[in-house]
């Protein structure tokens, strides 16, 4: 991934709510939301938080590798939530039908508040 992006981890009650800033940008090899993820999975968590807020953008191979995250978080049981998508993240997110695949939600509360009460995590399509 770029430099010019971090990524905070915190937890609430048993929620990994990663706080993702600044433009997300592959380069190399690396891939910032897959292996975040990974050591959080194999930390034992299994539901998180995506909040985009602070996103201002978003390359395709970012998104292929938020997909990828998704897809391998869900192969293991886990639950990706993403909040706060910015409007034009949200457009793309719309016209790509990810928005389908991939819970969304206006506010980190709303996220953890919908991972923590409910136990169905089969409701969204699969990519």
């Amino acid at each position: 991934m770029d430099v010019k992006e971090k990524i905070q981890v915190t937890k609430v009650g048993d929620v990994g709510v990663l706080a993702v800033e600044g433009t997300v940008t592959v380069r190399g090899e690396s891939f910032l939301f897959q292996e975040t993820i990974k050591k959080l999975l194999d930390q034992g968590l299994s539901k998180f938080v995506l909040n985009l807020a602070g996103i201002y953008f978003l390359d395709s191979m970012g998104i292929g590798d938020l997909v990828a995250a998704n897809v391998m978080a869900r192969g293991s049981g886990a639950r990706i939530c993403i909040a706060n998508l910015p409007w034009k993240l949200r457009q793309l997110f719309d016209i790509m039908h990810l928005t389908k695949a991939m819970e969304t939600y206006d506010s980190v509360e709303e996220a953890v508040s919908a991972l923590t009460s409910s136990t169905n995590s089969s409701a969204i399509a699969d990519v």
